[in-house]
């Protein structure tokens, strides 16, 4: 059966119209004309690639995609519902597992997919034949890398530095440090080179107990814990009854594998090791790692990571020190990394793990680095708190019924 034929089939299942010519807004949706109608809709692209979406005003939305795919498109089907723009949203998700699960690598959506074809985040620090020779021996690829580490920003460095200290402070680092290295240079695409922008490693970043997130795009990849264990993330499709049970036979060790799903990639397996020895056994494994592979480079070809400004440098020095490589000084406050590689910030965390929450990300701000404040008016309606109280008494107070009192002072020329 032929790609378009597949898709097709499933298209109708989910009750799609028949598929009509592309035009934009003068699409064929059906029903009245001028009215607005909200639902779903199939783009058919003339190099047999895929993309599903949802809208309140189907006619509308062709319009944007003709601005942006013109010609690229051949058909398009539509499935009429008369939803609320969250219920659509819900709905959608659902639809893309369905469409990817058919269309695995032909699929044009970045979020919800596991894999897109449109996209290439990555082909500015690794070039298509670079990327053709890793995904071919990711582990050769990386050893015979010679590229060093990246400037880092003075800021970037000091940010972490306490909790840096703190991890290079206990007894098992050098431990925990050849394990992260072996993901790296296992699983992540030239990691030297893609460090910062297409994956980061925090350390005391986070509450819980969370020793070592290694994120890419906005999902964690691979985490070791403050007792040693942790998890490696790996596609679901990858991991069927037969895996497990190889899993349970060579890898008694693991704990568990849950099935989870993320908006950057779908659902992936979370394999839950109780020990460092358990984790590197995992990464020893052909099958975990071709899995650990295809789920990291998939998320890091779609955008840059999330994280950039949980990333703790001072451990990836740690990871590379004995192999020679240092981290060349910054050539100003900026450093060398493009400005692409900072603006996306970590507004949407990853998603929580069913018996593990990720805890809310909270910065560590450490004692070397002078702390600034400002002051912020109360409201109009109670006439307190008033930049005019501020520069006549010097003090600034906030209090909400029996919540304490928070109190700032503010220096002379503050209060100027």
């Amino acid at each position: 059966m032929s790609t378009r034929a597949a898709v097709d089939r499933w298209a109708d299942a989910e009750g799609f119209r028949p598929a009509v010519q592309f035009k934009g807004t003068k699409s064929n949706i059906g029903g009245q004309q001028g009215v607005r109608y909200s639902g779903f809709y199939l783009l058919i692209f003339t190099n047999d690639t895929y993309y599903l979406g949802e809208s309140v005003d189907l006619r509308s939305r062709m319009g944007g995609h003709m601005r942006h795919w013109g010609d690229e498109i051949a058909d398009v089907r539509f499935l009429r519902r008369t939803l609320s723009k969250p219920q659509l949203r819900a709905a959608e998700r659902t639809l893309i597992h369905g469409l990817n699960r058919v269309v695995p690598k032909q699929c044009r959506n970045t979020t919800h997919a596991s894999y897109t074809s449109h996209k290439n985040e990555l082909v500015d620090l690794l070039d298509d034949d670079e990327q053709a020779a890793w995904v071919a021996d990711a582990a050769s690829f990386n050893q015979n890398d010679p590229s060093s580490l990246k400037p880092i920003a003075a800021q970037q460095s000091l940010k972490y530095h306490t909790a840096a200290k703190r991890f290079r402070s206990r007894p098992d680092h050098a431990r925990i440090v050849s394990t992260l290295r072996t993901y790296l240079e296992t699983c992540i695409p030239a990691p030297r080179r893609t460090e910062f922008h297409g994956w980061n490693v925090s350390t005391g970043a986070s509450g819980g107990d969370r020793l070592l997130c290694v994120s890419v795009g906005r999902m964690e990849s691979f985490v070791v814990f403050k007792d040693n264990h942790g998890f490696i993330n790996i596609p679901a499709e990858s991991i069927g009854i037969t895996e497990r049970r190889r899993l349970r036979r060579l890898h008694p060790d693991v704990r568990r594998v849950d099935i989870r799903r993320y908006d950057d990639f779908g659902d992936v397996a979370i394999i839950h090791a109780t020990s460092l020895a358990a984790i590197d056994a995992l990464l020893s494994d052909e099958a975990v790692q071709r899995g650990a592979q295809t789920l990291a480079y998939s998320v890091m070809r779609k955008h840059p990571s999330a994280y950039t400004r949980y990333h703790c440098p001072q451990v990836v020095e740690d990871v590379y020190q004995a192999d020679g490589f240092t981290r060349p000084a910054a050539a100003d406050e900026e450093s060398q990394i493009g400005p692409n590689e900072i603006v996306i910030e970590a507004d949407v965390a990853a998603q929580p793990l069913p018996s593990e929450p990720e805890p809310e990300l909270v910065e560590s701000v450490p004692d070397e680095i002078p702390i600034d404040w400002f002051v912020n008016a109360g409201p109009i309606s109670t006439h307190r708190n008033t930049p005019e109280d501020f520069r006549a008494n010097g003090e600034w107070r906030m209090a909400n019924g029996p919540r304490p009192e928070v109190r700032a002072q503010g220096s002379r020329d503050a209060r100027r």
